[in-house]
Formats: structure tokens, sequence, C-alpha cells
């Protein structure tokens, strides 16, 4: 790991496939979590407050068993591929792109911080239809079979940019936590000593990806919070008839106004449960992987 420098700048499909590696190895050891999630910001505040994450994780065990839980993981595997693949070589990309533009000759904080931003945005765009198949597979009244009966009925019953819905919520949540995630990992790994040990380079990928996903989570909550109403069939309807949730920042303030605070952090534990770790996992993976490929790249160059 170069905690101090700058890694060499591989080819496109190289960080294509490494995000995309990352992104299914995150994707299945977390989803468990990521359902509690969804459905934590799917009820109502009182029933949030009257079942702790333990509790209902238990109830959610009992009554639909491990086997459902992983039920329309389909979708978000499917996803993790252009997204994770996305995130990370836009995020290079963008980062190189910035660097040129500022004339900068090492990475800064705040580049770093805007590339994720717009890493966030870029990807936004490919994963809403995803995302959307994801939250409705999720629900607890969910009368779906497959992700893709999911999104011929949404396209039957909606049209074709019906599968686009949340579009903006989406971008919002995936820009703040890009480059919440990318800004803190940057910083963590400036402050920690440069090592040559591979065990520790991987401890410390971890450490400085948990943290980044921990800071992310507190500043993208809302967003997702809303997005997941925006996405979920309720939603859907309240958008097509009052236009509630016509806008993110409408949405929240609203929200805030008339629920307070709590209700846009609802599901903040499983939330923090689930990309902590995830975000760890992410970063240490993604970094492993790409550091085969470099070996791998330089192999080839060599030979």
């Amino acid at each position: 790991m170069s905690t101090k420098g700058q890694k060499q700048q591989l080819p496109f499909r190289y960080a294509f496939l490494a995000g995309s590696i990352a992104g299914v190895s995150e994707t299945v050891a977390m989803y468990p979590l990521d359902v509690i999630k969804t459905r934590f910001q799917l009820q109502s505040v009182t029933t949030n407050r009257q079942l702790g994450l333990v509790s209902y994780i238990t109830k959610v065990l009992r009554k639909e068993g491990l086997r459902h839980i992983f039920r329309g993981i389909t979708s978000p595997v499917l996803m993790e591929v252009p997204k994770r693949a996305t995130k990370f070589s836009c995020n290079s990309k963008y980062q190189t792109f910035l660097q040129r533009i500022f004339g900068q000759n090492t990475l800064t904080q705040s580049t770093t911080i805007i590339a994720g931003a717009m890493a966030g945005s870029t990807e936004a765009i490919i994963i809403v239809p995803f995302e959307l198949v994801k939250i409705r597979m999720q629900q607890v009244s969910s009368v779906y079979k497959t992700p893709a009966d999911c999104l011929k009925s949404i396209i039957r019953k909606d049209g074709i940019f019906a599968m686009y819905t949340g579009l903006e919520a989406t971008m919002w949540r995936s820009s703040v936590w890009n480059s919440g995630y990318f800004g803190l990992m940057h910083f963590v790994k400036s402050v920690l000593p440069h090592t040559e040990n591979k065990r520790l380079q991987t401890s410390y990928n971890f450490i400085a990806g948990a943290l980044g996903g921990s800071l992310s989570c507190f500043l993208s909550v809302p967003f997702d919070v809303v997005k997941s109403q925006i996405q979920s069939v309720n939603g859907s309807y309240v958008t097509r008839r009052s236009g509630f949730y016509g806008s993110a920042i409408f949405s929240i303030i609203h929200m805030y106004k008339a629920d307070g605070i709590f209700t846009l952090y609802r599901g903040i534990t499983p939330i923090l449960c689930r990309y902590a770790p995830g975000g760890g996992i992410l970063s240490s993976v993604y970094n492993k992987v790409n550091d085969l490929l470099s070996e791998y790249h330089l192999q080839g160059q060599t030979s």
C-alpha cells in the first residue's frame, strides 16, 4: 500500500476488474444487514424506537429465515460490477484529471473529496434501476418472485422512465458518500506510518475503509432514507400523487419538520454495522486485487 505515495495508474480494465471483485465480495458478506437497513428505513419512527437492532434481526430471522433474507440478492450482486467498477475507476480518473487541471504533483485532500463526489454522480446514473429493484425486493410486502419480474412489473405499470425513480436522491447519496469515503481514506492513509509489510498494509486499508465508511454513513444517511422512501412502492405512489418526494432536499426538510432529526437517521445502527466493516472489506479487497493486477501488469511489460 502506498500510504505516502501514489499507486501506478493501471489501465481502465484492471481498475474495472478490481472494483468489481471488491464490490461483489462486500455485497455478499454484508447483504443481510443491507436488508435490515432497508426495512428499518421503511418502517415508522415509532416502530424503530420500540425495536432495537438485535431484537429486530431476531424477529426477522425467526419469521423469514436466512434463506428468505437473501432473496433479491441477484440485483445488488449484478449492480456491484458496474457500481464499484465505476466508483473506483472513475474516482481514479477524476483524481488524475483534477490534478492536471489544478497543476498538482501530489494528491491533496480537497482533490480526493471533489473527485469522490464526481465519481458518485457518475455511479448514480448507472445504479438507479438496480437500486430500485433491490428496494422493491427487500420490502416485507414484496410480491415479486425475481428481480426480472420486479423490473418488468415496474416498466409495465409506470413506463420505461420509472426505472430512474429516485435518481436525484441517489446522486446526492452517492456523491456525499463517495466524497466522505475517499476523502477520509486519503487522510487516514496519509497519517499512518508507511510500511512494506503486506499484512499491515491490508490492516491499514481495512481501517481506512472502515473509518471512511462510518463517516460517509453519517453524512449520507438522510439522502439514503429519502431514496428508500422514494423507491419503495408507497414512495412511488406519493411521488406520482402529491409530489412530496419530488426533491431530495425538500423531502429532508419536510421529514425533519414532521418527525424530527430521528426520522432522517432511522436505521443508523444497522447502516453503521453494514457500511463500517463493508467499507473496510471494500478497501482491503480492492487494494489487494489492485496490487496483484499491478504485479501482473509489470510482468507483462517486462516479458
